[in-house]
């Protein structure tokens, strides 16, 4: 089984890389840059370290907001834990289409962690239901800016709309979802009895027994922190600012190659209305409509020949630094697991 999933995640990653050069390749044969090697060894590295900085304070505002709900739902846990499994979760939401597999490796590693699954469940629930909050409000923000004529002029309008409504929908879904337990208790026993007995879905099923406890502990756990909206505003807060820390990356990268007209908040919500118009695309890591969506969006703010350059790094140096952070991350987890059965 076990094999069966890292072979899963190498075909994903392969098709990722797969997708995501093949349309950088098409871009550059159509632009045709002049000196494309040139553009990238001339960019200031100073800047480079502030992009690599906004990814780790991205990936830690996830972690702290985890750490929070963990505290709330009295499970104890780490900030250093909470940062692996914001990263781990980011790096797999890479790899699968819409980023459906983030979650799902969140809650593994938390269970070898020895996290209930309702208690690690009562922590992601609310923190996604807030990330679909959060980007559709952030990004009515950025569409109420003058700077919307670079989204729409790029005919990147039609898939941003699809995307705010996506990310609007997906709120409400949630949110109805867990307010009505009778229903969404009648749905999984339902889906439930569909895959009894099928091959490869037979290993999700649980008795309604068993998923009505489930429903109880989880709502349990989700009502307290309902209860306490201190909570969910601190959450927001992180929320809008890990996605600040997400965006402000493409401005570091936007002032390592040396330009300078549009300010922090300019490149934040522009990089913000793209995020939107990309993210429900089902593509492992949306590779390939990325590519040409922040290609269409740059080029209407520089040079054909620099949109490009900042577009490969925008999408290159983010999954080289996921990668990086999962294999430290896998490394240590390793060992400790290692000395802990020396121990035993």
């Amino acid at each position: 089984m076990m094999r069966e999933k890292a072979k899963k995640t190498i075909i994903n990653f392969l098709i990722l890389l797969g997708l995501s050069f093949g349309m950088i390749y098409l871009i550059y044969r159509k632009t045709n840059p002049k000196d494309l090697k040139a553009v990238f060894f001339a960019m200031k590295k100073e800047y480079i370290v502030y992009a690599i900085l906004a990814f780790i304070l991205y990936r830690l505002m996830e972690g702290l907001a985890l750490y929070v709900l963990f505290k709330k739902v009295r499970q104890d846990t780490s900030i250093r834990a909470c940062m692996a499994y914001s990263i781990f979760g980011h790096f797999f939401s890479q790899l699968t289409p819409s980023g459906g597999g983030g979650q799902p490796a969140q809650l593994y590693l938390m269970t070898k962690d020895g996290i209930k699954g309702d208690k690690a469940l009562a922590a992601m629930v609310p923190f996604n239901i807030m990330y679909h909050i959060s980007l559709p409000i952030v990004g009515l923000i950025a569409l109420s800016t003058q700077l919307r004529w670079i989204i729409f002029s790029s005919n990147l309008s039609f898939f941003f709309y699809i995307g705010l409504l996506v990310q609007v929908f997906l709120a409400i879904v949630v949110i109805l979802a867990f307010k009505k337990t009778t229903w969404l208790l009648n749905l999984l026993v339902f889906i439930s009895e569909k895959i009894k007995g099928k091959r490869f879905f037979d290993r999700f099923y649980r008795s309604k027994d068993r998923i009505r406890a489930f429903l109880e502990d989880l709502k349990k756990n989700m009502l307290r922190l309902v209860e306490n909206k201190e909570v969910f505003i601190i959450i927001f807060i992180l929320q809008a600012l890990m996605l600040f820390f997400n965006y402000t990356m493409s401005y570091f990268t936007y002032r390592a190659m040396g330009f300078s007209d549009y300010s922090l908040f300019d490149i934040v919500r522009i990089q913000c209305l793209i995020i939107i118009a990309t993210e429900y695309i089902p593509t492992p890591g949306t590779a390939g409509f990325s590519e040409l969506a922040l290609y269409e969006a740059y080029k209407n703010i520089i040079a054909k020949d620099y949109a490009l350059s900042w577009m490969m790094l925008n999408r290159i140096l983010p999954l080289y630094l996921a990668i990086l952070f999962t294999l430290i991350i896998y490394i240590i987890r390793s060992v400790r697991e290692k000395n802990n059965s020396k121990e035993v």
